[in-house]
């Protein structure tokens, strides 16, 4: 890590995946069992500066680094984190409010989540970046949301 004067830089190496694109079939890394690091995509290696924001976090901002650091209380006990229904119901509507006070939007549209049990994984079981939007997202929303298909693509790319 590299301080320039209350900056603070790391020099490191992101690993993008490259996702299949002739067979149709969605990304997949398998993390336990015999069939363990077992993946249909290949990653590539960017090096890359990252700064350190901690302390100053409100110099990320939607309009500057196309996100923004959040910090809010939740009502959800940490059990609960493991059944989907809840998340839905309670977690969901938890989000909305809290990114419309913190954006000063009035429309939130959450489509999906992940329930990631980092117990039961070692931390070098994740080599690359997590992937919050998958290809088939587009056909998801249409999926779900029938009224926006003239907007949404017909399927995953």
């Amino acid at each position: 890590m590299v301080a320039t004067g209350t900056h603070q830089f790391s020099s490191t190496t992101l690993y993008y995946p490259i996702l299949p694109t002739d067979d149709g079939e969605p990304p997949y890394q398998i993390f336990r069992g015999p069939e363990r690091n077992k993946r249909n995509f290949t990653q590539k290696e960017q090096h890359a500066v990252v700064e350190n924001l901690r302390g100053r976090e409100e110099l990320a901002s939607l309009d500057l680094t196309g996100f923004q650091w959040g910090k809010g209380p939740t009502a959800m006990a940490r059990e609960e984190f493991q059944d989907d229904e809840v998340i839905k119901s309670k977690y969901y509507a938890e989000v909305a409010e809290y990114l419309k006070k913190e954006t000063g939007g009035n429309r939130v549209f959450i489509f999906d989540h992940s329930a990631l049990n980092f117990s039961r994984l070692s931390p070098h079981d994740f080599k690359g970046l997590f992937l919050s939007y998958s290809q088939a997202q587009p056909y998801r929303d249409r999926r779900r949301h029938p009224w926006k298909a003239p907007t949404c693509p017909s399927g995953p790319r």
